[in-house]
């Protein structure tokens, strides 16, 4: 009669078992039941990337700012063979330009 059903009249029942309330928590149960559910984790992570699709497309209406900088520049040194810096402005390294030696230049023979 418990169950909300006429027990039948030809029915005995032979054996008394005990009943005892759960000892598990709800919180247990619905924990075990979320981790062994693989349709739920699918459905989780479903979720999870709809809502960053979401928050992606919103992110599109926003203005954007972008900042930008460098630095450039060019630098050029000549050395010699033995590895020292070549001044251009003397590169074969005489002291005042002024005295710089002039080029000899054979002397020219004259028509005779």
């Amino acid at each position: 009669q418990q169950m909300g059903v006429d027990q039948p009249a030809n029915v005995q029942l032979t054996s008394q078992f005990a009943v005892e309330e759960p000892s598990i928590e709800l919180q247990e149960m619905l924990n075990l039941a979320r981790r062994a559910n693989p349709a739920l984790n699918a459905l989780q992570s479903r979720e999870r990337a709809a809502d960053v699709g979401v928050s992606s497309a919103r992110s599109a209406y926003f203005p954007t700012l972008s900042l930008s900088t460098g630095v450039s520049g060019f630098s050029q040194q000549l050395t010699d063979i033995n590895g020292q810096l070549v001044d251009m402005r003397n590169p074969l390294g005489w002291g005042n330009l002024s005295e710089r030696p002039r080029p000899v230049l054979p002397p020219v023979a004259a028509d005779d």
